[in-house]
């Protein structure tokens, strides 16, 4: 028989519809159940119901997130590559691993809901735009934070952007901060 690691559970908790103290709680809640990774949605606008209703941004709810839990890990289901250049989202990432002690998880996606594109000003391209830059993504992002030890700039140029960023700046706390 092989080795295999433990089962582990998570929640998708989201935020859509959800005030702070609500989310916060159920965060909470989820953590002294003992669960070990719970989620948010990368959407600006709710995907069903209402578009009024609130839903906050999810890497600022994480950070707020990792300050007030200390054991389950944090991540979004999944980022939206057209939401923030891959830098940018390389050093909010790591910022919130370093808050969290090494508890967030990075999950990369193409993004899909057009009315809250249309609605933010974000272009979304045809499909095969979208893949071909979520596939240009980790060597602007993870390369930039997660990267090798190593304290040179990374530069990156593809096809569709460009990046110059110190590595490892913040430096992530763990090797939760993964791609």
């Amino acid at each position: 028989m092989t080795d295999r690691p433990p089962l582990r559970f998570g929640l998708f908790i989201g935020q859509a519809g959800k005030s702070w103290a609500r989310l916060l709680d159920d965060v909470l809640e989820a953590e002294a159940l003992g669960y070990d990774h719970a989620w948010l949605v990368d959407h600006l606008t709710p995907t069903d119901g209402p578009p009024e209703r609130p839903c906050g941004e999810a890497w600022t709810l994480l950070a707020a997130l990792a300050a007030r839990t200390s054991a389950i890990e944090l991540g979004v289901l999944v980022t939206n590559n057209l939401f923030r250049h891959p830098a940018l989202l390389a050093k909010e990432a790591a910022t919130v691993d370093e808050i969290s002690g090494g508890r967030a998880i990075l999950g990369l996606g193409s993004g899909w809901f057009e009315p809250e594109h249309r609605r933010f000003g974000f272009a979304l391209p045809l499909a095969g735009e979208r893949v071909a830059r979520l596939a240009e993504a980790p060597s602007s992002s993870a390369d930039c934070s997660i990267g090798s030890e190593s304290r040179s700039p990374v530069v990156s140029t593809g096809s569709r952007m460009r990046s110059w960023i110190p590595r490892r700046s913040p430096v992530p706390a763990g090797p939760a901060c993964r791609c």
